[in-house]
């Protein structure tokens, strides 16, 4: 098992590279888990966390970027703190 903090601050050739450890089907290693995380400043859902994404990576361009947050943006759970409470 892998995490990936801040998924967002990765530099889009480093991102890249999830594309292949990522993918559904022909993955080199199949038995893992990777979990990454997105810091979002304001309330999240899926849409805006592949918005931040997309922007964070624009880069890589439309050949590159769609494919890769169809990877690595499939399964979002989006947690949050409750009122009052400190975040860690």
């Amino acid at each position: 098992m892998s995490v990936i903090l801040n998924l967002q601050s990765l530099p889009p050739a480093t991102a890249s590279m999830l594309h292949a450890y990522c993918d559904n089907e022909n993955a080199p290693y199949k038995n893992v888990t990777i979990l990454t995380t997105v810091q979002m400043s304001s309330p999240a859902n899926a849409n805006s966390i592949e918005d931040v994404l997309g922007d964070a990576w624009s880069e890589l361009g439309n050949d590159k970027l769609p494919a890769l947050l169809s990877r690595v943006a499939n399964n979002i759970a989006i947690v949050t703190s409750e009122q009052g409470q400190s975040q860690c």
